[in-house]
């Protein structure tokens, strides 16, 4: 019916629809791909979370990728502030990154945003990866850390991680060993 037609293309909708039966790139419904397209037009949270990891990741388009991912970290995407963080930790944007992966342990996500981007990078053919810089605390060595890897579920995974620097490296290490393949739990 037309009202009913008329309501799913109303950009609030289209910005707030849950898109967990929408797979991350709907290479077999071209339906499924514009009714993605318009949900990113509308600035859809995890709509561009997921159109900047497969820009960055799998298309290499890395300015297209962070700026989608900025998008959606600023609307207060957890997902997108940790790999955002992660990112900028690793080309040398260390104030910035770590203010974002800040934000996500403030908000218990580090769990949550770690099973999401697994999930998602699971289904790309990756063709970017990260680097990890060295870590900027000159006291690694003195602070101690856990014995084992941090699982997906601990939010206080870096409880033992004596400060910011520390902490953040752990994240950057875990994901740069998650794309590369590297089981670390």
């Amino acid at each position: 019916c037309k009202a009913f037609h008329q309501t799913a293309n109303d950009n609030y909708i289209l910005g707030h629809v849950s898109l967990d039966k929408v797979p991350v790139i709907p290479w077999r419904s071209p339906k499924q791909a514009f009714f993605l397209e318009k949900c990113k037009e509308t600035g859809h949270p995890e709509a561009l979370y997921r159109e900047g990891v497969v820009q960055y990741f799998s298309f290499a388009k890395e300015g297209e990728g962070l700026n989608c991912l900025n998008s959606a970290a600023k609307v207060g995407h957890v997902g997108a502030a940790y790999v955002l963080g992660v990112i900028l930790l690793c080309i040398e944007e260390r104030g910035e990154g770590r203010r974002l992966l800040n934000y996500v342990k403030s908000k218990k996500g580090i769990g949550e945003s770690r099973k999401k981007f697994k999930d998602v990078i699971n289904r790309l053919w990756l063709n970017n990866f990260l680097e990890p810089k060295p870590n900027a605390c000159p006291m690694q060595a003195q602070h101690r850390r856990k014995q084992r890897w941090p699982s997906d579920d601990d939010d206080d995974d870096d409880n033992d991680v004596s400060c910011e620097a520390c902490g953040c490296h752990l994240q950057v290490i875990f994901v740069c060993n998650l794309l590369r393949g590297i089981v670390t739990y």
